[in-house]
């Protein structure tokens, strides 16, 4: 959810055609990196006709939200199509840390202590964000929120926060303070001052929400991206799978996966980082320490859906690469696509 923090923080890049006709007036057309959306199912019996994907692009949470269809016509494309932007726009409007409307940011209010009813939308995700922190040791961490703020400050200003500032931020951080009562739908934290922000995998859940919306709308064979997080469906007609590009920078692909019924997602520094007397301090911070990262780490991860591999992308990147690949050995359908760390 994070835009203007975690700018170019994904460089998986999806190869595929584009469909002559697939646009409707108030889309963008999306300019393809090459001309093929997958690999033969069968090398020796090409299908004859694989049909292309209808491709949508509109700018939602921060950057740019893509869509590509496979229907069996434009006009179940554009239904299809419409739902899932619509449902992306609700969930940016529940989720969303930068508007302070959202039931998201209306949870700052909260005292210590008192449990506050929410959406169920809301609930499934701090839910998740909750398990995802758990499991990854804190290395995610859904209450990141005094920390993101006291680092984006930091960046503005090009200035590093002091000593006492992390410690005072870190110590309202940690996902073992915020509790979810399922049966009653509500939310309680156990310390004052304590943020949640979902933006380390906010972007991928709300990617696997609008899959969802396709896949009822007839529509399987589809992947959505935002920002470079994807949640990738059934394969397209007569192909094994995706053809996605993988680079960890903003360099052109290093190697191409065919992949399905997962999900993508980078985590990586190479655009946001503050040079400060000869140390590099990443966008990317550390939630059990406060302090953001000195040493340059990217790493892009595959795994069940887009959620889970935004949160891993991120967990890796903190943990370094023995930790972090322990991490995903323990995680069934999870594994590395690419990996930077120095």
């Amino acid at each position: 959810m994070d835009g203007a923090f975690s700018l170019l923080r994904s460089f998986i890049i999806l190869l595929i055609p584009v469909a002559a006709s697939a646009c409707s007036v108030s889309e963008a057309r999306i300019q393809p990196r090459a001309v093929e959306a997958g690999v033969p199912a069968d090398p020796k019996h090409p299908v004859a006709v694989v049909d292309e994907p209808f491709n949508y692009a509109r700018v939602r949470l921060g950057t740019t939200v893509s869509l590509r269809i496979h229907a069996p016509d434009r006009d179940r494309a554009e239904r299809a199509a419409k739902a899932a932007f619509e449902r992306i726009d609700v969930l940016e409007s529940i989720l969303s840390d930068y508007r302070t409307e959202s039931e998201l940011s209306r949870l700052r209010l909260v005292p210590a202590g008192s449990p506050v009813r929410v959406g169920d939308e809301l609930l499934a995700a701090i839910s998740r964000g909750r398990l995802l922190s758990k499991r990854t040791g804190g290395a995610f961490d859904l209450t990141v929120g005094p920390l993101s703020s006291l680092w984006r400050e930091s960046f503005r200003r090009e200035r590093l926060p002091s000593d006492d500032a992390v410690a005072d931020a870190a110590a309202r951080v940690g996902w073992s303070f915020v509790h979810v009562d399922a049966a009653r739908s509500t939310v309680l934290f156990d310390l004052e001052g304590m943020r949640l922000d979902l933006g380390a995998f906010g972007k991928g859940w709300i990617a696997d929400a609008a899959l969802a919306v396709l896949v009822e709308n007839g529509c399987p064979a589809s992947l959505v991206e935002i920002g470079g997080d994807m949640a990738i469906g059934a394969p397209p007609p007569g192909r094994t799978g995706w053809s996605v590009g993988v680079a960890l920078d903003a360099s052109e692909p290093s190697r191409t996966v065919v992949l399905s019924h997962c999900g993508v997602a980078t985590s990586g520094d190479a655009e946001q980082f503050l040079e400060m007397e000869g140390v590099r301090y990443s966008h990317l911070f550390d939630p059990r320490t406060g302090w953001a990262l000195t040493v340059r780490r990217a790493a892009s991860v595959v795994a069940v859906d887009a959620a889970t591999a935004d949160a891993l992308a991120s967990a890796v990147c903190v943990l370094g690469p023995v930790a972090g690949r322990a991490l995903l050995a323990e995680w069934p359908g999870a594994r590395l696509l690419a990996v930077d760390m120095q």
